[in-house]
């Protein structure tokens, strides 16, 4: 999401200049970056974000300095598969065939305006993009945006397409991830990219020990909302805190009332207070949120357990989503090791993986 941030803080900065947005919408084999990576570039050459491991941005500059130039879309294919017949992609080795939307930005694009109200509004945003198409009255590169108050956008005028795609991202939203389809309309065919930007991940820090600060710098540096918050005194200091996004002092028993946990928060208790941690647990255990770390040995969240399984309504599948002691099994020991295995835990658990080496995984890295 880091990248996606610079994208959009330089997307404010746009004047009357027009930029163009490079993105990869296809992939077929192996490829450093999926469908969804983004590009932004300027007339001069600077750019933020990346489509590939720097072996195609030296072609795609020259290719965003065309659709800048000429005010229009193109798809180029970069086949790295074909090593022996193509002088831009030579030995690379990617071993892939990837397909990238240049498209002209000024500060007035719908696209990069609804990206950035979503991620301030923490709600979700679907996008198609037909990337190939049968009809030559629809272009490709064409956008189509819905987003979570069912707003509707297009850049086409055919009701009969537009009615289509607006029915297929409001599903698209619910499945929650991106795919390439084709869909037929009056006999003519079109291949759209589904992409769905989700909002930013919110970590949440229960504590404010010295073992804070690393884990803030890492979220951070990921493009995570960080709310530090505490009952703590040592919380009034917010130059320990930097660069969360909230800071606050809040007293235990009124957690509920005052912090949002939905679907997209994870949480880390790491207090070293033990009835602190036990009330802050009680308290957001039927949260929305899917993770809840507990710094500490097993058999302190064991007794923890215990004696809310005692006290509360609480049922043992409840505790599912506790992940005590909390981090992955990288051997960390001292604080930002630490940190490193919390956070590294955190995106496994986001993007669905589970920790392991990619030398033992079998078949594609990214699937």
């Amino acid at each position: 999401m880091i990248e996606l941030d610079r994208i959009l803080k330089k997307f404010e900065l746009i004047d009357t200049d027009t930029y163009c947005l490079a993105e990869v919408v296809k992939v077929e084999g192996s490829s450093y970056r999926l469908p969804g990576a983004k590009m932004l570039i300027s007339n001069s050459g600077s750019f933020c974000g990346n489509v590939s491991g720097g072996c195609l941005e030296g072609d795609v500059l020259k290719k965003a300095k065309t659709s800048i130039n000429n005010k229009i879309k193109i798809i180029k294919t970069y086949d790295t598969s074909d090593d022996k017949n193509n002088s831009i992609t030579r030995n690379l080795g990617c071993n892939g065939i990837v397909d990238i939307l240049f498209e002209p930005i000024d500060s007035d694009s719908i696209l990069l305006k609804q990206i950035q109200i979503a991620q301030k509004n923490d709600s979700v945003l679907a996008i198609a993009t037909i990337i190939e198409s049968d009809n030559e009255n629809i272009s490709v590169g064409s956008r189509f945006i819905l987003n979570s108050s069912e707003q509707f956008f297009s850049e086409i005028e055919d009701n009969q397409i537009n009615n289509k795609v607006q029915s297929l991202l409001q599903n698209k939203i619910s499945e929650n991830k991106n795919s390439i389809e084709k869909i037929d309309i009056s006999n003519q065919e079109y291949s759209l990219f589904y992409e769905i930007i989700p909002p930013k991940v919110q970590l949440i820090l229960f504590g404010s020990g010295f073992d804070v600060k690393p884990i803030i710098i890492l979220a951070k540096n990921l493009g995570w909302k960080v709310i530090v918050t505490s009952d703590s005194y040592s919380i009034t200091m917010p130059e320990e805190f930097f660069p969360a996004d909230v800071i606050e002092y809040i007293d235990r028993d009124e957690i509920e009332e005052n912090i949002k946990i939905t679907e997209n928060t994870y949480c880390i208790l790491i207090s070293h207070n033990y009835k602190y941690d036990k009330k802050v647990l009680s308290t957001i255990l039927k949260s929305e949120t899917d993770y809840i770390g507990i710094l500490g040995p097993q058999k302190r969240f064991n007794m923890m357990k215990t004696e809310l399984l005692a006290a509360f309504d609480f049922v043992e599948s409840d505790f599912d989503k506790v992940y005590s002691p909390v981090g992955l099994d990288i051997g960390a020991e001292n604080q930002d090791e630490i940190a490193l295995s919390i956070v590294s835990e955190i995106l496994a658990i986001i993007r669905k993986k589970n920790g392991l080496s990619l030398k033992y995984k079998k078949g594609n890295i990214h699937n």
